[in-house]
């Protein structure tokens, strides 16, 4: 019997078995190997650390630092189903079962990209859609912004913070009139054409094909849809918020399912970044060693 099953081992996971193992609770990160954001672009806004490890540096230093805590347990697997019972829960990887007290979900978000081609190849590192995480190293610099949608133009004038030189491709969607007059004001140059395909040039830039326009830029913003990996909430019956996010207590991060809590971004509809992935973390492991010694005294490994 685990105290705390994690599902998910990027940041926010990590972080919560990190404060967990230093309680001395017994803990197991199963992680499905598949981070959202793999690529080399290293992780900005983080205190301490800023621009110095990318994803997978960070994660292999957070492994590196829980080996140390006998009572956590890193595993790599896919939990395709969990059941609650009298002692808490039951994850099944494949056949195996593992119990547990308390269950954390940390299984985040898939960013759902246009058919764009080329653009999955650069998604991460020349095509991103955080001006916090990369504006600071694309100020000033020319960038291209996909996108037709209410929420596209509202990142449109908030991206001008870092640059004003913005064009901005429709590809297949299409501007109302309304929208035409405040971007010209704003100097953004509006492109209609659907885009064909978007590469990586020898210099680093991104070049953009559209009808026989072929543009290059230093940076490409969108922000695709959003598919929140919420198949083990939406089984133990866990409420959602609009647009499939979990819905979880602002101080302890529980889901309405009790016992069961969400962290990272599978929590927040827009602000994703490492700093409030991990906030998230702390936040649940704070609140399950609580509930945990309320259910049974000391109950901690030995």
């Amino acid at each position: 019997m685990h105290d705390t099953v994690i599902v998910g081992g990027s940041h926010a996971g990590l972080s919560a078995a990190l404060v967990l193992a230093r309680a001395g609770r017994r803990v197991l990160v199963i992680d499905n190997g598949s981070p959202r954001n793999p690529g080399p672009n290293p992780a900005h806004a983080f205190h301490t650390r800023d621009g110095q490890h990318n994803t997978a540096e960070l994660l292999a230093i957070a492994h590196e630092q829980l080996a140390k805590y006998p009572h956590v347990t890193l595993e790599q697997g896919e939990v395709h189903r969990v059941v609650r019972n009298d002692h808490g829960f039951v994850a099944y990887i494949s056949e195996r079962e593992i119990a547990c007290r308390k269950l954390v979900l940390a299984t985040g978000v898939r960013d759902v990209l246009p058919p764009i081609t080329g653009l999955a190849e650069l998604w991460g590192t020349l095509a991103v859609r955080c001006p916090y995480c990369d504006g600071w190293e694309l100020r000033d610099a020319d960038l291209a912004v996909i996108g037709s949608d209410e929420e596209t133009l509202q990142h449109l004038g908030f991206l001008r913070t870092w640059s004003k030189a913005l064009t901005l491709y429709t590809h297949d969607g299409t501007l109302r009139e309304t929208h035409t007059t405040p971007l010209a004001d704003m100097g953004v140059h509006v492109i209609d054409t659907p885009i064909g395909s978007i590469v990586r040039t020898g210099d680093g830039r991104a070049a953009i094909t559209a009808g026989d326009r072929r543009s290059t830029y230093r940076g490409v913003f969108l922000w695709p849809k959003l598919e929140f990996r919420n198949t083990l909430a939406r089984q133990l019956g866990c409420a959602l918020q609009d647009g499939g996010a979990v819905a979880v207590d602002g101080d302890t991060c529980e889901t309405t399912t009790p016992g069961v809590y969400a962290i990272g971004d599978l929590i927040e509809p827009e602000k994703h970044m490492v700093a409030l992935a991990v906030a998230t973390g702390l936040r649940t492991a704070f609140a399950i060693n609580t509930a945990l010694l309320e259910m049974s005294g000391t109950d901690k490994a030995s």
